[in-house]
């Protein structure tokens, strides 16, 4: 039996609007579906950055006032401050608990008499005095600014330096050499915040108390070093990750049929 070209042109304009309705129908549901798992791949993201970086300890005033210009200690070679060299040690307790990384410390020391170099370092408490240097955390030499008030800060990027949350320990500021003409000073904290400050005038041998109450000022950052994430993190990650085998199989569905469509 023959059939019209018009009855063909209409069987084939149904079958389009069949197949064309087939395919709009689930097509609000699977952009819901995206929505929500790109929501889920930014949520595991943001909340696995931001909640991670913490104060470990600061003693740093508002902006410009970091810290007291007024009032420091000094850290110089025999050179400078002949017949002794000094060094400053600073007792501080790292908040939070467990491991926690160090990111970054700052310090407030300006230079009066070159080399405008200085050492920094942590060490661990031993009977309210320096015991052992942590691993990784000595750094020389850094650069000292010339004094100025009060905006000034020594930055120093670190990596591979654990502490332990709730345990005190010193950060040291000597000079590079004991015999050195360097003349620097650590300036005051500018919030009075007291504290154990020790000083060695024989390169770290032994300490005495420095006669100061207040600590100088400085600052240390870092995050936590945990590999145990919070339940609701994983639940964002997990989520995340479905996000992109979402996406993933969709372009190769997408791919795929324009493939079809090129080749009928």
């Amino acid at each position: 039996m023959k059939i019209s070209r018009s009855s063909r042109l209409r069987h084939r304009t149904g079958c389009l609007q069949i197949n064309d309705a087939a395919r709009k129908a689930p097509h609000s549901k699977r952009n819901q579906l995206g929505s929500l798992a790109l929501l889920g791949l930014v949520l595991s993201l943001s909340n696995s950055t931001a909640s991670a970086s913490m104060i470990l300890f600061s003693d740093l005033g508002g902006p410009g006032n970091l810290y007291n210009d007024a009032s420091s200690q000094a850290v110089c070679g025999t050179g400078a401050c002949s017949p002794d060299s000094f060094a400053i040690a600073n007792a501080f307790t790292a908040s939070g608990s467990g491991t926690l990384t160090v990111t970054q410390v700052d310090v407030a020391v300006g230079n009066l008499l070159t080399p405008a170099t200085f050492g920094v370092s942590i060490w661990t408490d031993l009977n309210d005095t320096p015991g052992s240097m942590v691993s990784n955390a000595l750094w020389t030499p850094i650069a000292a600014t010339a004094t100025a008030c009060c905006a000034n800060l020594v930055t120093i990027p670190v990596s591979g330096v654990n502490l332990v949350g709730g345990q005190t320990y010193f950060l040291v500021i000597s000079p590079m050499s004991a015999s050195d003409d360097s003349y620097n000073e650590w300036f005051d904290n500018s919030t009075n915040t007291t504290g154990l400050v020790l000083m060695s005038s024989n390169g770290g041998t032994t300490w005495s108390n420095a006669g100061m109450p207040n600590l100088q000022a400085f600052d240390v950052l870092g995050n936590t070093a945990s590999a145990t994430p919070e339940p609701g993190s994983s639940i964002l990650f997990g989520t995340g990750a479905l996000a992109l085998l979402y996406f993933a199989r969709r372009w190769r569905l997408i791919g795929s049929r324009v493939g079809d469509t090129q080749s009928s």
